[in-house]
C-alpha cells in the first residue's frame, strides 16, 4: 500500500463582541483551525486551536489585567459525548494596553474516524478584565469535522510523470472518479474528476481508497474536503462504503 501525507488546515477569522468599558478594544479570534494528519493511517490524528490576539487602549486604574481563556471541545455528533477537550486553557494576565497572543490547541487520535459520525467541534475564546469583573471580549464558534474516505476507479487517463532523481522511481498523476455504493452516493468527499499520484505503470482497472478531511459550519449544509491519503488497490474492487453524511 502506498501512503501519502498532506496537513490540512482551515481557518476562521471572527469579528469580536465587547461588553461595555472605556477605551478601543483591538482584539481578534481565530477558531478553530482543525488539522488532520495521516501519517500514521489508518489512526488519524486530530488536532484544533484557537487564538486570541490584541489589545486594549483605555485610561484604566494600575493593577488593572486582561486575561485570556479559551476553551476547545471535540464531541461526538451523533451522541453528543465529549471526546477530547472541555478544559479551559488560561493564557498570561497583562495590563490591557500589552499585546496578547494567546493559542491553545487540543488533539484526538482515532482509528475509526473513518466510521464515526460527523464530530462537533466548539470553540470559545473570552477575554477577562479584572476591573470589570467579568468578560470583557467573548466569541463562540462551532463546526462540524470528519475524516471521510471515498472509494476511486481509474478513469484511464495518466498525465504528469515524473522520475524522482535518486530512486528513479516514476510517479504520474491518474484521474480518477467516485466508486460508491449507490447507499453511499453522493461522497462527501467528492473525487470524480480529480487526480491520484502513485508509482507507474498501474493496471488498467485500478482502484484507490482517498482519505480527507471534511469540514461544514452546520448539519445538513455541504462539505469542504481536501484528499490527503490514497492507497492502491489493484482492481477490479467491488463499490465501496463512502463516507456519506448528507
Amino acid at each position: 500500500m502506498r501512503k501519502l501525507k498532506l496537513l490540512l488546515a482551515f481557518l476562521l477569522v471572527s469579528a469580536s463582541a465587547f461588553a461595555s468599558m472605556p477605551g478601543i478594544a483591538h482584539y481578534s479570534f481565530y477558531s478553530p483551525n482543525p488539522v488532520f494528519d495521516y501519517t500514521a493511517y489508518p489512526t488519524i490524528s486530530l488536532t484544533a486551536s484557537g487564538t486570541v490576539q490584541g489589545y486594549t487602549t483605555c485610561n484604566c486604574p494600575a493593577g488593572i489585567y486582561h486575561q485570556p481563556q479559551i476553551t476547545l471541545t471535540l464531541r461526538n455528533h451523533a451522541t453528543g459525548a465529549i471526546v477530547a477537550g472541555n478544559k479551559i486553557a488560561y493564557g498570561p494576565q497583562v495590563p490591557p494596553s500589552y499585546n496578547v497572543n494567546f493559542t491553545t490547541s487540543i488533539g484526538y487520535d482515532c482509528s475509526d474516524c473513518f466510521t464515526i459520525f460527523e464530530m462537533g467541534l466548539d470553540s470559545l475564546e473570552v477575554v477577562y478584565c479584572s476591573m470589570q469583573g467579568g468578560p470583557f471580549a467573548v466569541y463562540l464558534f462551532s463546526m462540524y469535522v470528519e475524516a471521510a474516505q471515498t472509494m476511486t476507479i481509474f478513469t484511464g487517463t495518466t498525465s504528469n510523470c515524473q522520475t524522482m532523481p535518486v530512486t528513479g522511481l516514476v510517479t504520474c498523476a491518474y484521474s480518477v472518479n467516485n466508486w460508491c455504493t449507490p447507499m453511499t452516493t453522493p461522497p462527501d468527499l467528492n473525487m470524480d474528476g480529480q487526480e491520484v499520484r502513485d508509482t507507474y505503470p498501474i493496471s488498467a482497472s485500478s482502484n484507490w481508497l482517498v482519505g480527507g478531511a471534511c469540514f461544514r459550519l452546520a448539519s445538513g449544509t455541504g462539505w469542504v474536503c481536501g484528499h490527503a491519503v490514497a492507497v492502491y488497490y489493484p482492481g477490479p474492487q467491488p463499490k465501496g462504503n463512502c463516507t456519506y453524511n448528507p
